[in-house]
């Protein structure tokens, strides 16, 4: 089976990638080119992932891969992993090019997920993962406020790109992930700051000594 979505989060998953998305089905109404697959929180995500490890996906196989493309992927298996619900196996074939929809804020507007007021449930950068046995999916995509990008070191003792922000008027502080964006702006983060118009993809990220952290998975940068 075939699924097509339209990639959101595109990051660091151990030394490979996890890739994911909005889930996208041929077209129903005239003038348009997809149509979105919605859920209850808005539209549906997508996480391909692989059979082996934590499900992270081979760096090669997605490199030719950028947030905001719309891409195919074959021999889908539905594959939930307790509150990570989005997830499914694929074929292990990387992922076919389709089409790329511009960084336009109207429309990343209608692609926001709904009915959280808090991320995941709570304002906590992280989530116990006792806690996490009660939620039902590991993907949002957000429009922050008030961000400013910051370098701190983990707990690992490893330099870490973090970003704090506003959403729903509760302030957040997370770690970024976004392979892309990390790339382009690890050096000067500060041209960002405040920067009206960026659009975040927030995961949850994998048990790590008893808690799920959250995650910026990916970030959209829009002219302002």
């Amino acid at each position: 089976m075939k699924k097509r979505f339209l990639c959101l989060a595109n990051s660091r998953k151990y030394t490979n990638r996890c890739i994911a998305g909005i889930e996208l089905a041929d077209k129903t109404r005239p003038g348009f080119k997809y149509d979105l697959v919605e859920s209850e929180k808005g539209p549906r995500w997508i996480r391909p992932v692989s059979g082996q490890g934590h499900g992270e996906v081979a760096a090669a196989l997605v490199e030719h891969i950028h947030l905001l493309d719309i891409v195919e992927i074959d021999g889908c298996v539905a594959h939930p992993q307790g509150f990570q619900t989005e997830n499914v196996l694929f074929n292990g074939c990387p992922p076919s090019w389709v089409d790329r929809i511009r960084p336009d804020p109207a429309l990343l507007e209608k692609l926001l997920t709904r009915n959280e007021p808090l991320l995941f449930g709570t304002a906590a950068r992280c989530i116990a993962k006792e806690v996490c046995a009660s939620l039902s999916y590991s993907l949002v995509l957000i429009h922050p406020q008030h961000v400013h990008f910051h370098h701190e070191t983990s707990f690992s003792g490893k330099p870490q790109v973090r970003c704090g922000f506003l959403y729903q008027n509760i302030g957040y502080d997370l770690p970024v992930t976004d392979i892309a964006f990390l790339q382009r702006h690890s050096t000067d983060l500060s041209q960002l700051d405040n920067h009206d118009d960026l659009f975040f993809a927030v995961s949850l990220g994998v048990e790590f000594e008893g808690f799920h952290y959250k995650l910026i998975a990916g970030i959209i940068e829009c002219n302002g």
